[in-house]
């Protein structure tokens, strides 16, 4: 019985140790085995007159760039040019993903008439008839009656010119109280806007001391050196180790050429004599030249930056540093 169990737990313990030591190699796979990658570019772009006086304009190119990892077991191909982008990505080889799709039958296009139909007129007609107006005789009793209804009349109208200037002077003071209230709230708004700018001035100014206190620390200043170092070294691994072209253009102006040529100089000691700058002195926009650039990007190697400045206690007691600043400032 114990012989059974025994073997069954050095069964269950040869499996654990085989899937462990496959996912070891596959992690060292992943960490030591390269990304490589590889491109190519070409291009043209003109705009002006030619030598003979004719105008010659239009831009053409074209891309293609590669990944591969694992002896190609992974391939990822990328073209762009005018038409667009494509791309596939093969896994040993067979196609698994494209941008390439079948052209199927065009369907028919079917054009629907729109008929709007307009309503119908409905015509009327309309008669207005005159009315006539119906006029009592005038008799001396009616006048009388006439002249006993003004009286009353004249009586409310005067009284309706003393509440009218009444209501007159009402409005005329209200009018003058608004008028008061509005300057009062006006300068009240100015006081507060002040009064508002004022603080924000006082808290960027601050904010720009506590910035500047930052920037300044000595500690602060070291780790910023240690990190550019850290980037400086991990962009020089991504970047192509191959890098091969040539460039030549020209502007409307000669002198602008010349001016462009004198700022590419400063590119020379990272340029080199990888990339040729040809200069054509044409009085016309004029751009054409290509690039072929090959590189590889190891993940053991970035990893290894990474972790040096991770585990670096300086860098830990910059991050709680930051950490405080930014809380400072929000």
């Amino acid at each position: 019985m114990l012989s059974i169990i025994w073997g069954i737990l050095k069964i269950i313990g040869i499996v654990i140790l085989a899937v462990l030591g496959i996912l070891l190699v596959l992690i060292l796979i992943v960490l030591f085995v390269p990304l490589r990658y590889e491109g190519r570019t070409a291009g043209r772009f003109t705009a002006g007159e030619t030598d003979e006086g004719n105008l010659e304009g239009g831009s053409a190119y074209c891309a293609r760039f590669r990944v591969s990892w694992l002896l190609r077991i992974v391939t990822v191909r990328v073209r762009a040019d005018e038409n667009g982008v494509k791309y596939k990505i093969k896994l040993f080889g067979i196609p698994i993903r494209s941008s390439e799709k079948k052209e199927t039958a065009g369907e028919e296009s079917r054009e629907e008439s729109i008929h709007v139909s307009m309503p119908d007129e409905a015509v009327g007609q309309r008669q207005y008839g005159n009315s006539e107006e119906l006029e009592e005789p005038l008799t001396a009793q009616s006048l009388g009656n006439e002249m006993r209804e003004e009286e009353p009349d004249r009586l409310l109208e005067e009284k309706e010119e003393r509440g009218f200037f009444r209501k007159l002077t009402v409005k005329v003071i209200c009018f003058f109280r608004k008028l008061a209230e509005k300057f009062k709230d006006f300068f009240r708004r100015i006081q507060y806007t002040y009064g508002k700018f004022r603080d924000k001035i006082k808290k960027a100014g601050e904010k720009f001391h506590l910035v500047r206190d930052f920037l300044e620390d000595e500690e602060n200043k070291e780790m910023f050196h240690f990190l550019w170092a850290k980037g400086k070294k991990a962009l020089k691994h991504i970047f192509p180790r191959k890098l091969s072209g040539s460039v030549a253009f020209s502007l409307e102006d000669p002198a602008a050429t010349g001016r462009v040529l004198m700022g590419l100089g400063f590119l020379y000691p990272f340029l080199k004599d990888r990339i040729r700058v040809t200069p054509l002195f044409e009085n016309r926009n004029h751009v054409s030249g290509e690039l072929n650039f090959k590189g590889r990007i190891r993940a053991f190697s970035l990893l290894i930056i990474a972790m040096r400045v991770w585990f670096n206690k300086k860098f830990r007691a910059f991050m709680k540093r930051g950490q405080k600043l930014r809380e400072n400032l929000s």
